[in-house]
């Protein structure tokens, strides 16, 4: 080597100064095969700290509150189930109880849910209607004809992280 600096040969697919692609898609193929190894004791995991207990309220509700008739009917407490836990709260350890207030319609279907009162966690607040409102299902609430009339249920649902 005499001190002079050779051009680079432009065949080369490694050339100096420049960083190809070829080391980030290795890398990522890698990962993806960790982690589908992996997946089945992360979902384990994932599924052991998680429990829910619903505790229902006695506050007032709705339109059926009046003398003869019957509100809404419901159990909450079977609709949650591990994987539900929001894995940014769990790895965040984020837990908590939300109070929510369901509208249900004449058909016995959450039509509105709303936070009374927060988790403190966003994540664990909108799991909690995302959910509600998707799976829950009621005895429709009735006047005191008998006619099924819109009410709201006030439920807590705690989302708890075990040891």
């Amino acid at each position: 080597m005499d001190g002079r600096r050779r051009a680079p040969d432009r065949r080369s697919p490694v050339q100096p100064g420049k960083t190809g692609i070829a080391p980030f898609a290795i890398l990522a193929i890698v990962a993806a095969g960790a982690a589908w190894t992996l997946r089945d004791s992360w979902v384990d995991w994932l599924k052991a700290p998680y429990s829910s207990s619903p505790e229902e309220t006695s506050e007032s509700r709705g339109s059926a509150s009046a003398p003869g008739s019957q509100s809404a009917q419901g159990d909450l407490a079977g609709l949650f189930s591990a994987d539900d836990y929001p894995a940014d709260a769990q790895m965040r350890d984020e837990q908590g109880t939300v109070r929510v207030q369901l509208k249900i319609d004449k058909r016995g279907h959450a039509s509105q849910c709303g936070v009374i009162e927060s988790s403190g966690s966003s994540s664990l607040d909108s799991a909690t209607c995302r959910i509600l409102m998707r799976r829950a299902r009621f005895t429709p609430a009735h006047d005191n004809s008998g006619r099924p009339v819109s009410d709201t249920y006030i439920q807590r649902i705690t989302w708890r992280l075990e040891d």
